[in-house]
């Protein structure tokens, strides 16, 4: 069954839109025993999906989750040392190439492995090694695009995957493509006076090859701060008993975002110590304070809002004509407002500390009022991570956040105040 025919004629694929304005023809959702669509060239060492046979999926949603982590990517109990390389093209918002680059990855251990990035915009080898983690090149830890491409094969499930604040709704098929998926609901806070509404766009999705484990697509969560992202995997092949895709297309915004190419996949049968070795001008990065890339933090590793217990809410009601005590009258209605002005006040720093167990301390900050820093802190103060991991161990990491300081230059509201947007 084809999945997408002509771009222009089709607004929602897998369900959550995830061939859109990639131009993607013909590409065919395989039953199993049928190789998923065509290999692009390279080293194939990994074998299809082919001779893989139908999959004891768990009927649980929580159980099929966790199952089908520990058979998609290459992260894990049990995974051998492997070798892959990955060439990737990066688009704007109009579809435009920004440019292409490669990742490479040789892994033996969580303490022994060689990451590197190569594009115009970033070029780095990163060293984990038994003593300490070492950088050569961009000495600047790898941004939201970086962490991104490698998560797509190693660990494609880890962003979204959250079953402490969060549970999996019950499997159904999709009603356009012979694909299985499920949702990932916020759970709601335990407060009877908040009222928590998710909409279904909103929540985190991933699909499934019908009657196996194998992840074909995904949706990120608005709220956790994946940009409502589609993505597609194709060229399913089987590697060390693991699912990896041969090909990935990220879409936001029903845009392309990037497109993902499987070089290269193979087992490392004995390592080379020139390979994981790093060179005498590299920077160790692990005897200093960890300070990953705030976006990084908020895209791969936050988990959870938590939200302060309230009071309930008070509804008096003004009465005319009642003798006795008078409620205080309703106040004048609001005028609209065509616009808002601001001007830029400075700049606002924000600063904290996320802890191995993935809580917030020791937060602080700097410019803009009393009032607008109090609310920042308390804000960052309710967020809840992902432990930060290095070499396998989780460690502690500081985090700063700066940008400007707006203060609102419009003209003085009226007696009434100003309309909500949209009134």
């Amino acid at each position: 069954m084809s999945l997408v025919k002509n771009y222009s004629s089709v607004r929602e694929t897998v369900g959550i839109a995830i061939l859109l304005a990639f131009g993607v023809s013909a590409v065919t959702s395989p039953s199993h025993g049928q190789v998923p669509g065509q290999f692009p060239k390279g080293n194939w060492e990994a074998t299809s999906v082919a001779a893989s046979g139908r999959t004891a999926v768990p009927k649980n949603p929580k159980d099929l989750l966790l199952a089908a982590a520990r058979v998609n990517g290459l992260e894990g109990p049990g995974i051998k040392p492997w070798h892959i390389v990955v060439r990737y093209e990066n688009f704007d918002r109009l579809g435009d190439t920004i440019e292409n680059g490669t990742y490479e990855e040789w892994w033996i251990a969580p303490n022994q492995y060689r990451i590197s990035y190569s594009a115009p915009s970033f070029t780095q080898t990163e060293y984990g090694t038994p003593s300490g983690v070492y950088r050569v090149g961009d000495p600047s830890w790898p941004g939201v695009l970086q962490t991104q491409i490698r998560d797509e094969f190693v660990r494609p499930m880890f962003r979204e995957l959250d079953l402490q604040f969060a549970r999996a709704e019950k499997l159904h098929r999709h009603p356009k493509v012979h694909l299985r998926c499920l949702d990932l609901r916020p759970v709601p806070p335990k407060d009877p006076h908040i009222r928590q509404v998710t909409p279904e766009r909103n929540m985190a999705k991933f699909c499934f090859e019908p009657g196996s484990l194998i992840l074909r697509g995904g949706r990120g969560s608005v709220t956790r701060g994946t940009f409502g992202e589609q993505i597609y995997y194709d060229r399913i092949l089987q590697f060390q008993d693991r699912y990896v895709a041969g090909e990935v297309h990220v879409a936001r915004a029903d845009r392309p975002f990037l497109k993902l190419q499987l070089e290269k996949l193979e087992a490392i049968e004995q390592s080379d110590p020139a390979i994981l070795t790093p060179p005498a001008d590299a920077m160790r990065i692990d005897d200093k304070p960890i300070s990953p890339d705030a976006s990084v933090l908020q895209f791969d590793y936050f988990l959870h809002r938590e939200f302060h217990k309230v009071d309930p809410p008070l509804m008096p009601m003004y009465t005319q004509g009642v003798t006795g005590p008078q409620l205080t009258p309703p106040p004048p209605p609001c005028a609209p407002r065509d616009y808002v002005a601001f001007t830029v006040k400075g700049e606002f720093s924000l600063k904290f500390t996320i802890t191995r167990e993935g809580r917030v301390t020791a937060v602080s900050s700097t410019g803009g009022t009393r009032k607008y820093r109090e609310a920042q802190e308390d804000e960052v103060k309710r967020h809840v991570y992902r432990p930060f991991l290095l070499r396998g161990e989780p460690v502690e990491v500081e985090v700063t956040r700066t940008h400007p300081y707006l203060e609102d230059a419009s003209p003085p509201a009226p007696l009434g105040g100003w309309c909500p947007n949209g009134q």
